[in-house]
């Protein structure tokens, strides 16, 4: 390696930096555990007096297979996508009118869910109580997420939480990036064999001199971002 030669960003496979495992973050967990079952699901035991809802079709075998399918992947995407699928949402033909004001009804749902009977799998309908007590979820969550797809029309995206600082220092994160490639790095006299890119800068270098030479290097308006 000659002295003229610039720094190179080196592969992170080879970098003595510390991985990343976001899997392992106190709020990474949080959120996973939150769209986890809480509980074990219950078969329906309703007694409607009409035929048009089949709750007690299902066996607990398909409730099983409905509570197992939606926590099978514990994001909050996921269940918004499992929901929409057996739901039917359209608007009120009806308003309930209280003293010449309309309510807060606006929107008819129609909730279903698979039965399986010998390999064979039909959508029976179901009412709103068995739907939400198998599911796990609680009503105005999911009125909430109906009202917003028949505004919309695609699935809600989720707005809570995320990346918000990746973006935001990007172009600091780039400039530091560009100025610690003009240094010069010295001869390697340490494990060369296994790590031949591997790059060291001189001694004099510290993590405190490298700051103060960006603080002078790099554009302030990109430092003050």
């Amino acid at each position: 390696m000659s002295d003229i030669e610039n720094i190179v960003e080196t592969e992170p496979a080879v970098s003595k930096k510390r991985k990343r495992c976001p899997e392992t973050w106190k709020r990474n967990v949080a959120k996973t555990s939150r769209h986890l079952p809480k509980s074990l699901p219950k078969k329906p035991n309703c007694k409607h007096k009409v035929p048009i809802f089949q709750c007690n079709a299902l066996s607990m075998q398909d409730v099983r297979k409905i509570h197992e399918k939606y926590y099978q992947v514990p994001d909050l995407q996921w269940k918004k996508n499992y929901i929409l699928q057996h739901v039917y949402v359209n608007t009120a033909k009806k308003r309930c009118v209280v003293e010449g004001l309309e309510g807060r009804k606006n929107l008819s749902t129609c909730f279903v869910l698979p039965k399986q009977r010998c390999q064979v799998i039909e959508n029976i309908r179901v009412c709103r109580v068995a739907f939400l007590n198998i599911l796990q979820e609680k009503r105005d969550r999911v009125n909430r997420l109906c009202q917003k797809f028949l505004e919309s029309d695609p699935t809600p995206a989720e707005t809570r939480g995320g990346d918000r600082k990746s973006l935001k220092y990007e172009s600091r994160r780039e400039a530091v990036k560009e100025f610690i490639k003009t240094f010069r790095p010295i001869q390697s006299y340490q494990t060369r064999g296994k790590h031949a890119k591997r790059q060291y800068l001189p001694s004099e270098l510290s993590t405190k001199n490298c700051g103060h030479c960006t603080m002078k290097n790099v554009p302030v308006m990109i430092i003050s971002l």
